[in-house]
């Protein structure tokens, strides 16, 4: 689990190097990959922010129950397979702290987040330079 800014800083990383590494083809294999990689940063930060005790709400559910969620117990299938996604709209949401989403992954409005953490901003915004080196803050 991830506790400390250094060491999500350091995942981040981490799997940068991974997503540039790989061939970027249209090949399913890759896009998998790929995608894999991302919602390993994604659980990363949620995962530091449950370590500091921030609980957001992202759409009608608790950052906890998102990421404890579990595809074999039924009390999660409100999720609708959408774990990894909802986790990414968390990430989405702090690089755009004032984003509204509507309606997605799930059938929800997604309010702006109350008063994201400062390390969990400059944590997912160092996400997105990192893969996306052409993102603009």
């Amino acid at each position: 689990m991830i506790t400390t800014y250094a060491q999500l800083i350091q995942e981040i990383d981490e799997c940068a190097v991974l997503w540039h590494g790989e061939d970027e083809g249209d090949n399913l294999e890759n896009t998998e990959m790929l995608s894999g990689i991302e919602f390993d940063v994604a659980r990363a930060i949620t995962e530091y922010a449950l370590s500091k005790g921030l609980d957001y709400d992202i759409g009608r559910f608790k950052l906890s129950f998102i990421y404890s969620a579990d595809s074999e117990n039924p009390q999660y299938d409100v999720l609708e397979d959408c774990r990894s996604e909802l986790m990414m709209t968390f990430v989405e949401m702090l690089v755009d702290h004032n984003l509204v989403i509507d309606d997605h992954p799930l059938e929800n409005k997604y309010v702006p987040l109350a008063d994201p953490d400062p390390e969990l901003i400059a944590a997912a915004r160092h996400f997105y330079k990192s893969f996306w080196p052409d993102f603009v803050e």
